[in-house]
């Protein structure tokens, strides 16, 4: 009456009572195999959510940076904060398991660098750098051209 007769576990606990169902359910008898077996699909499952969910983010980055930047302005420093933090958020909890997404993982951490060719850091280094090619004349002017426009363009 205890539950006895469905398996030898009793119901009461509802950990047992759960491996003895999914046991029934298969037609096998429970074992501690059986409960290591549903532990192991929970936590894959939460680690395939927490993946999702860092994929989700780099996706959105994109489209946030470019919200932030007619939200706050070009040159506002929220838009790139905001794109950077979801980019190492992204990045620092994302696990490669196949080769593919440990270079795609790679890939993403390299490009870390090209936030430095962002406004509105490039501004600031523009500022600094492009005052001292200006007796290069011509070189100057593709300099200031490829700061404004390759870099606001760039996949990056």
């Amino acid at each position: 009456a205890d539950g006895a007769a469905g398996g030898g576990f009793a119901t009461a606990d509802p950990y047992h009572a759960k491996r003895a169902e999914a046991a029934a359910g298969s037609g096998r008898r429970p074992t501690l195999l059986t409960g290591l077996e549903e532990k192991i699909r929970v936590a894959e499952d939460g680690y395939r959510r927490r993946q999702r969910l860092y994929e989700y983010a780099h996706i959105l980055r994109p489209v946030l940076y470019v919200t932030g930047c007619i939200v706050f302005g070009g040159r506002s420093w929220k838009p790139w904060l905001l794109s950077l933090a979801l980019d190492l958020y992204s990045i620092r909890n994302s696990r490669g398991k196949t080769v593919d997404e440990q270079v795609e993982l790679s890939s993403r951490k390299s490009e870390l660098f090209m936030y430095i060719f962002r406004s509105p850091v490039a501004d600031i280094l523009a500022m600094n750098i492009l005052p001292k090619f200006k007796r290069f004349g011509f070189l100057a002017i593709l300099l200031e051209a490829f700061t404004s426009w390759y870099f606001f363009t760039s996949s990056s």
